[in-house]
């Protein structure tokens, strides 16, 4: 088999970067949870691609190509709200408040549900009773035949 230009490969490797981008992408659209955990800043992590292609870091930061192909993402992504804009201060605020909010929901659901458990365990204690209550009064019925 003939050895791979560098001119093939540079193509491979687009290639293979624009199918890993739209592998994730629902509908059309970016999937917002993957694309939010390998940005950096405005920026996709260099070495998600490096890992995705197989490739070293000078082919990520010379292939031309590949280069324009990264930005036209990045700039994509930036239009979708996704990634910040260059310079543009990176508000975490909002997952820490639905954090919060999650949170504070599974704080009055853990509540609900042991309050529940007591109430059930107090039902249960209450028919053990009765049970117990049933074996004396069908011994005696027993007793009186």
């Amino acid at each position: 088999m003939a050895k791979e230009s560098n001119q093939e490969k540079s193509k491979r490797y687009v290639t293979e970067f624009q199918n890993w981008v739209d592998s994730h992408k629902v509908d059309g659209q970016f999937d917002r949870d993957f694309w939010t955990q390998i940005l950096n800043g405005s920026k996709v992590k260099r070495s998600e691609i490096m890992a995705v292609l197989g490739c070293a870091k000078s082919t990520v930061t010379t292939n031309a190509l590949l280069v324009f192909v990264i930005e036209d993402l990045e700039r994509e992504l930036q239009e979708a709200g996704i990634a910040p804009m260059p310079g543009e201060q990176i508000n975490k605020e909002p997952t820490y408040n639905q954090n919060k909010s999650r949170a504070a929901a599974d704080t009055r659901l853990i509540a609900q549900l042991q309050k529940e458990v007591i109430d059930l365990k107090t039902k249960l204690k209450k028919f053990e009773r009765l049970s117990e209550v049933m074996e004396v009064v069908e011994e005696l019925y027993e007793d009186d035949l």
